[in-house]
């Protein structure tokens, strides 16, 4: 705290504002293992206040600005000459603004007989939320503002920092030595020092001082996640990556909380022990399965199990493997993607394979594995769920690396092969979705020269160093095209009647709709009408001999035309309904029964006297007169321009007998039939 007063990066405050305030809790942490700093201050951003929020709570996050630590890794193996280093309090080189700084405010006294004084901290502070991306987005704005001066510095500022770490590699010790001189160049004139170099060449240091060197010989290339979990160490010397195994506690109860506390501790993020984290997946899974409460302790064989993996874990200690996955002067490369899938799980691994001249050099590049889901599902949906798994893993390593050779995908499932070489639309919604993202190419390989084979199973850390097969992929891989294992795709009858059942099966169902040839015989409503109004006439001059009617027909004739016709449609569409009204008797002419099932019962139906579907709402409370209640029309025909062209004033010259029948507009289905 001293030096943070001596630095300018805090001040003690005289005065009370009157602006919003927040006091930091703080305490201080020891890492014997540091070589620079073993004493850091930590402040707590998430500590609650007397208001119930945090300052973390009010803050924003950011987006990420900067690659994933994955792309970082992934990238620094594939140079020949690396070098590592991390910029000098990153975060205290950068100033808050001083509106914002009330809400960095800390107690503290140098001595327990000082009083306890207030102090402002004027820089960024880690421990609040939004620390990360306001230090990472300064790195970016740098590049930006001073890159036309250091041309090869701002692209490596964008793509090779990990927070405040650099890991950056080229393939000549001149190219990568400019840039580093660049690099530092370009953050000096933010006030930002690189230090704790270290390098796989002794050329690379000679221009670094003594004091700005690393003095470790194994450095951890993922500090933020490796304090208290396994961590991805590298050895500049031997130019070998290694694993750092977190040191477990002895356990006096293994209960599934333990259990889960400790497997999140082991971290790969390139899933180079993959087979060996599968395990302790499928060992998470089995808890969960076996209805365990957090603190309960686990059955004598499961805690048998863990405690021996965990011992196992110690061989993880003795893996080395090479930092540079590329073989001297190659010209050539290739990926090569292998999936397999078993009960248990599935997982993927890739393997690049480079040529100088007529020699090969294969080397996993990175792999990944999932637990299998608890609802059980078959093994060739487990394969397809791997080579789904596998083309988006591939996908990462080309969209974060430089690469742009030939990709080649192994499966020994002969069912995902048929699958895959199918139309997508062939299968169900399961495999549809999955094999449209997977139809690239596929070749098969026997299971017994299939690495993904170990990842998808689990192995023991005992077994793993000594595996070629997993660190080198089959050795078919370095032999030519021509040479390797031929695999055609032919099913057996239970793998095709497996393959079937995936099948997406199409039923076609062929309705025909009869029309009524009432209607369908006019082409315009107006005309049907005035044909119904005179044949109506005729039967009723028929009928009686006395008052019979000629001559033009009427508004009247016109309307009980129109009736009998809403008549006719509705007893066609409408004749569940209609019928159960007329059961129902006088009094009881509405569609209230809860057993009866209709699309009409909310318009509060009745029949009329002359057998008409009517609505009854508010209109019968009304002085209006009877026929201003609504008739319900169903469709005429598949011609359902009838009423709108009818109801259009030009249609007919009788003006009367449009509006009459402009009362008859309740239509059930009028989005389909307008």
């Amino acid at each position: 705290m001293t030096e943070y007063e001596q630095l300018g990066h805090m001040e003690e405050v005289k005065t009370r504002v009157a602006m919003p305030q927040f006091f930091l809790p703080h305490h201080a942490i020891h890492r014997s293992d540091s070589s620079t700093t073993k004493t850091r201050v930590v402040f707590d951003g998430s500590s609650k206040s007397g208001s119930h929020l945090s300052l973390n709570d009010l803050l924003l996050t950011g987006p990420t600005v900067q690659p994933p630590l994955l792309s970082i890794i992934l990238n620094f193996r594939l140079h020949q000459y690396v070098i590592t280093a991390d910029i000098e309090k990153m975060y205290r080189q950068i100033m808050v603004h001083i509106d914002d700084r009330p809400l960095q405010q800390i107690l503290w006294r140098k001595q327990e007989s000082d009083p306890i004084k207030t102090y402002r901290l004027n820089t960024l502070t880690y421990g609040t939320s939004c620390a990360p991306f306001l230090a990472t987005r300064k790195l970016i704005q740098l590049a930006d503002d001073e890159g036309a001066d250091f041309p090869m510095a701002a692209a490596s500022v964008k793509k090779n920092f990990y927070v405040d770490d650099l890991l950056v590699g080229a393939d000549s010790i001149d190219s990568l030595t400019k840039t580093c001189e660049q690099v530092d160049g370009l953050l000096n004139r933010a006030g930002f020092s690189l230090r704790k170099w270290s390098a796989n060449h002794p050329s690379l240091s000679r221009h670094i001082p003594e004091d700005r060197r690393e003095t470790q010989t194994e450095l951890e290339l993922d500090r933020a996640h490796s304090i208290k979990a396994l961590g991805l160490l590298w050895f500049p010397v031997e130019d070998e990556l290694g694993f750092k195994v977190p040191e477990f506690p002895l356990l006096t109860k293994v209960t599934k909380r333990t259990a889960l506390s400790e497997m999140s501790r082991l971290f790969d993020p390139l899933g180079l022990i993959g087979p060996i984290i599968a395990k302790a997946k499928m060992f998470v899974q089995q808890l969960w399965k076996e209805n365990l409460q957090w603190d309960d302790e686990l059955p004598e064989q499961l805690i048998t199990w863990w405690l021996a993996y965990r011992a196992k874990l110690n061989n993880i200690r003795k893996l080395r493997v090479p930092r540079w996955i590329l073989g001297r002067n190659s010209s050539k490369y290739e990926l090569h993607c292998f999936v397999d899938a078993s009960e248990k799980g599935y997982g993927s691994c890739i393997y690049i394979v480079s040529q100088a001249n007529s020699i090969k050099t294969s080397r996993l590049l990175i792999a990944k594995s999932r637990v299998a889901p608890t609802i059980g599902l078959s093994i060739p949906r487990l394969e397809l769920c791997a080579a789904v798994l596998g083309s988006q893993l591939a996908d990462t390593v080309v969209q974060t690396t430089d690469f742009s050779g030939n990709i080649i995908y192994w499966t020994d499932s002969t069912i995902v092969i048929n699958w895959i070489l199918s139309p997508s639309t062939s299968w169900k919604t399961f495999g549809s979705n999955r094999v449209a993202e997977v139809q690239r190419l596929t070749k098969g390989s026997p299971t017994a020269l299939n690495p993904a084979d170990r990842i998808s199973r689990g192995t023991d850390p005992d077994q793993l160093q000594d595996d070629t097969l997993w660190w080198n992929g089959p050795p078919f891989l370095l032999l030519t095209p021509a040479l390797w294992p031929e695999f055609i795709p032919t099913l057996s009858p239970v793998a095709l009647e497996l393959s079937n059942k995936e099948q997406r099966q199409i039923v076609a169902v062929l309705a025909c709709k009869e029309e009524d040839p009432l209607v369908t015989k006019f082409s315009q409503l107006a005309c049907l009408l005035r044909v119904t109004a005179y044949c109506l006439r005729f039967v009723r001059n028929c009928r009686s001999s006395c008052n019979r009617t000629y001559g033009y027909l009427t508004p009247i004739e016109y309307d009980n035309a129109l009736k009998v016709l809403i008549r006719h449609v509705q007893n066609v569409t409408f004749q569940a309904e209609i019928e159960y009204l007329r059961n129902r008797g006088n009094g009881q002419n509405t569609l209230k029964d809860a057993s009866f099932k209709s699309s009409l019962k909310g318009l509060d139906l009745m029949l009329d006297d002359q057998g008409l579907l009517r609505m009854n709402g508010r209109l019968a409370k009304s002085t209006a007169s009877f026929d201003s209640h609504f008739i319900t029309v169903g469709e005429l025909s598949s011609t359902q321009h009838y009423i709108p062209e009818f109801m259009k004033p030009d249609t007919l010259r009788e003006q009367q007998t449009v509006v009459m029948f402009q009362s008859y507009n309740e239509l059930p289905r009028a989005t389909t039939i307008v």
